[in-house]
């Protein structure tokens, strides 16, 4: 793993996910065998907050940290969870070790793709100063895909992240990811909470 600090709290980890576009596969082999009761969910249309505008396509883990394998699929789905949880668990660990602040939990994890022309604009993840939201991070499982780019506005930081690698910042942090022009971009966004 590659540490980038590009700013006090928003650090860049290079290659923490192995073999990314073969995760890829499988996961899109797996979509048409899912089931209603399956741990992974099939793609669906993925909205913008309380707001009709779809970005892409998006798959959620239905209840992961107890995954039950004699779900339909879920061997395969767990394989999935386990190799994204692992790769963020990754760099969350040396960056709770920077930040030093009580990060939380994390929430659920869920999969999403932007499709061609698609973006999300400036926005933060702790919605109305959340005091229960810490950090967020994106996974990025591909970048053979043009645009797209992660933008932070408030601290003139842009990045294309490479396949494989990880972004964790402070959930109160202004981002977006730029218009994706050619391509489908993959990536497993992760969000952790703490009790207040």
């Amino acid at each position: 793993m590659e540490i980038n600090i590009l700013q006090e709290k928003i650090v860049y980890y290079k290659n923490v996910l192995e073999d990314p576009y073969e995760l890829i596969k499988v996961i899109e082999d797996l979509d048409h065998l899912l089931e209603d009761d399956s741990p992974l969910s099939k793609w669906q249309e993925w909205y913008a907050y309380q707001s009709e505008y779809s970005f892409g396509k998006q798959k959620k883990f239905i209840n992961s940290s107890t995954l039950d394998l004699s779900l339909p699929k879920a061997e395969e789905c767990f394989y999935i969870f386990k190799k994204l949880k692992l790769a963020i668990d990754a760099g969350v660990q040396h960056y709770s070790s920077v930040v030093t602040d009580d990060i939380g939990f994390l929430s659920p994890l869920s999969i999403s793709k932007y499709s061609e022309g698609k973006m999300m604009g400036p926005h933060v993840d702790a919605h109305n100063d959340d005091p229960t939201k810490t950090i967020s991070c994106v996974l990025y499982l591909n970048d053979d895909y043009e645009g797209g780019e992660l933008n932070f506005p408030d601290h003139e930081i842009m990045i294309k992240p490479e396949a494989g690698s990880l972004v964790i910042f402070p959930s109160k942090y202004m981002h977006e990811s730029k218009i994706l022009k050619t391509g489908t971009k993959y990536m497993s966004p992760g969000f952790w909470n703490k009790m207040v």
